[in-house]
């Protein structure tokens, strides 16, 4: 057989006699589904990816070893699905679903079809291998609509929870435990291996440059800002406040969030709260007991005010109480960590635009400008968990590394209840001095 053109890829075809899509890859014609469907098309996405990503060589997943009748039944994509149903009850944390959620998706895509037990070490290699080069895409107004090559940190976490799901599988008796015992010894990806970038250090955020965000941000944001500014506690403890969960009855207030970080591991989470900070939620205090302090709707209507300030022209009849007609599509009770970061961007990107592009509208910047743009905006927004390494430097300098480890809940897990209570009293002391 020819040799295809160093940059051209086998060809999606009609097999006549059988009506089902083919491709013919190293002289092995593989079988796609009926012609023409979307589901076929797809799985001939998956076979070319498979193969660019294994170096233009066709991948074990997809020869097999093995006769038909001596292979299992069991495919990739039942033990994902089994495992997701599983991971769904286990998991509460949001964050960490996420994660398997998507790590089982890229592994659905290349895999789903593959019996399991033709999905060895390799197979789990060229995984990685994918989550590491696969590139972005973008939005034209800049944003990621799918996300590129994952950092290596994030890399070897999915190569974990594969192996994880496969170990589950196994336990349950869904697969044959020599398919886990093959890709067990699998390692991460190391430093310097691949091009898997480096996840960026947090920082932390200078005031200075906090100070000059706020005047763009709605008053219910800024004030979230200001609240983890002076207390240190998690983005997410932020946006889940609630009066119930405040005790005001001492000099400094405590809030004890109903669920966090560590709960998982009985550790008790206690953030104290200091005069500023009390003076700025005490108007957030008037409202139901499980209410949100932080309303995104209560920002909107703030946003929604200022426009109509500034407004020169008339509003006309068709304008009015337009919100009403779509009142579900309209901003949710609470914020979470993602809208809460959102707002911050937004008010970074009117706070620091760049000198020329930013007064460019979107449809006439060319795709160097994007790029050009899009790394700007990177480079001047900053994250709310910044916040609370602002905080862990400032209260570290001034009094000391074990105070520090206490005002944001850092101590270990095996911290007997005394030492845990003397923490507390310090995150008190420090939040009365510096909140």
């Amino acid at each position: 057989m020819a040799r295809l053109p160093e940059n051209s890829v086998p060809s999606y075809r009609l097999h006549k006699s059988s009506g089902r899509a083919v491709v013919t890859i190293d002289g092995r014609d593989i079988y796609l589904g009926i012609h023409g469907t979307p589901e076929s098309r797809e799985e001939y996405d998956r076979v070319l990816r498979l193969w660019l990503t294994n170096g233009r060589r066709l991948p074990d997943a997809l020869v097999g070893g093995k006769r038909r009748e001596e292979r299992s039944d069991v495919t990739v994509v039942e033990v994902i699905a089994a495992y997701w149903e599983f991971a769904e009850a286990r998991y509460t944390d949001k964050a960490t679903r996420c994660h398997v959620k998507s790590a089982l998706s890229r592994l659905r895509k290349l895999f789903g079809p593959t019996p399991v037990v033709e999905f060895g070490p390799k197979a789990l290699t060229l995984y990685q291998r994918d989550l590491v080069e696969t590139p972005a895409t973008f939005h034209p107004n800049g944003t990621a609509r799918r996300p590129g090559p994952l950092s290596r940190k994030i890399v070897n976490y999915y190569t974990q929870i594969v192996k994880g799901a496969f170990k589950w599988a196994k336990n349950q008796q869904i697969i044959p435990g020599a398919v886990y015992d093959g890709i067990r010894d699998v390692g991460g990806v190391r430093k310097g291996e691949t091009k898997a970038t480096e996840k960026r250090k947090i920082r932390p955020v200078a005031d200075e440059v906090v100070e000059a965000t706020l005047p763009h941000l709605s008053e219910v944001v800024a004030d979230m800002v200001r609240v983890q500014r002076l207390t240190g506690m998690r983005p997410v403890e932020v946006c889940m406040m609630t009066p119930r969960d405040i005790d005001t009855s001492g000099p400094a207030w405590k809030y004890v969030p109903r669920s966090h970080k560590c709960e998982v591991h009985d550790k008790d989470r206690v953030v104290a709260i200091g005069p500023r900070a009390q003076a700025i939620l005490a108007k957030y205090l008037v409202r139901g007991l499980d209410a949100a302090l932080f309303s995104p709707r209560e920002a909107e209507d703030q946003r929604r005010a200022m426009l109509r300030a500034a407004r020169r022209t008339k509003v006309q009849p068709s304008q009015m109480n337009r919100r009403l007609q779509f009142p579900e599509s309209g901003p949710g009770e609470r914020y979470t960590t993602t809208t809460y970061r959102i707002a911050i961007a937004r008010g970074c990107d009117r706070a620091f635009p760049h000198p020329t592009l930013s007064t460019i509208p979107r449809t006439k910047r060319t795709p160097e400008q994007e790029r050009e743009l899009r790394e700007w905006k990177s480079a001047h927004r900053w994250a709310p968990n910044r916040l609370r390494h602002t905080k862990a430097t400032e209260v570290r300098r001034e009094h000391g590394l074990d105070v520090a480890q206490a005002v944001l809940g850092h101590s270990r897990v095996t911290t007997t209840q005394v030492y845990a209570e003397l923490n507390e009293e310090k995150a008190v002391r420090a939040a009365l001095a510096t909140g």
